[in-house]
């Protein structure tokens, strides 16, 4: 078997790490989170409207 008595001139950067606290991080800033915690921050009038219609209206409301 042949071996190359030189080094290599690139030597591969050891992989990044990817600990549990990124994973958490992507899934709080994720849109399921993030539309959750904006929901859960509207008032009652808004998110308890009986159409889509009045959902509009409320959500408008509140927005300005």
């Amino acid at each position: 078997m042949h071996r190359p008595e030189r080094k290599l001139r690139f030597q591969r950067p050891p992989p990044l790490d990817t600990s549990q606290i990124s994973v958490a991080t992507k899934y709080h800033n994720s849109f399921t989170c993030r539309a959750a915690r904006l929901w859960n921050t509207l008032p009652c009038n808004v998110n308890t409207a009986e159409d889509l219609a009045s959902f509009k209206v409320f959500l408008g409301k509140w927005l300005e």
